[in-house]
């Protein structure tokens, strides 16, 4: 690892603090479905798997985690577009 370079647990270990006080247990490593969110669970998987061997697994969980908001962005347009009644 190098200097000034995250490792992944320590990135689980922010995600986790800063995801509901760290009551999903993101940080943890549990089976998909048993933290009690579906989120947390994403954002665990999100991070130990595009970080896998990677150098500098920051820069890409940063850069994968912003696409999937983005994605989550479009999503919600879409349905309040479709919602009746809408205006947009």
């Amino acid at each position: 690892m190098s200097s000034g370079t995250l490792s992944v647990q320590q990135l689980l270990d922010i995600a986790d603090a800063h995801y509901a006080g760290g009551e999903t247990r993101i940080a943890d490593v549990l089976p998909v479905g048993t933290r009690g969110d579906l989120l947390a669970d994403f954002i665990a998987s999100e991070i130990n798997e595009v970080s896998m061997g990677a150098e500098c697994p920051q820069q890409i969980v940063i850069a994968a985690l912003s696409k999937a908001v983005l994605q989550l962005h479009d999503v919600i347009n879409a349905l309040c577009k479709a919602a009746p009644g809408s205006t947009q």
